[in-house]
């Protein structure tokens, strides 16, 4: 299978040591429906290539692959989900509006974050 292809038969999956579907390639199941069914017709909201996102599962289940539970998001944007928008108890919300460059309703937006978050660690050096 490559990334080019539109076409993709899943034949066999196997869960891997971190709870995600494998298929018969060893490719990354959610990352492949993704690619495929999210990223390419939406090609004009992603200027990067496909490598550098990340796919978060909205409902957290891994297992759940279903085009509108996969959210790709830069490996920042990713994180500030996680440490952020799920910190202040809003991350349903971001993630249903997220989209590049979304500013939470606590007025955070990933790069600002990062920087603080890189500020942190210096200090702390």
């Amino acid at each position: 299978m490559s990334n080019d292809s539109l076409d993709y038969e899943i034949t066999s999956l196997s869960v891997d040591s971190h709870g995600y579907y494998r298929d018969q390639n060893n490719f990354l199941v959610h990352r492949s429906l993704a690619f495929r069914l999210v990223y390419l017709p939406n090609r004009k909201k992603y200027i990067m290539p496909f490598k550098f996102y990340q796919v978060h599962h909205k409902d957290r289940n891994k297992k759940n692959n279903l085009p509108h539970n996969l959210l790709i998001l830069t490996k920042d944007e990713h994180n500030f989900l996680h440490w952020v928008c799920e910190n202040c108890n809003r991350l349903h919300l971001c993630e249903d509006y997220y989209d590049h460059g979304y500013v939470c309703p606590k007025g955070m937006n990933p790069e600002t974050w990062v920087y603080h978050r890189e500020m942190n660690n210096l200090k702390r050096k």
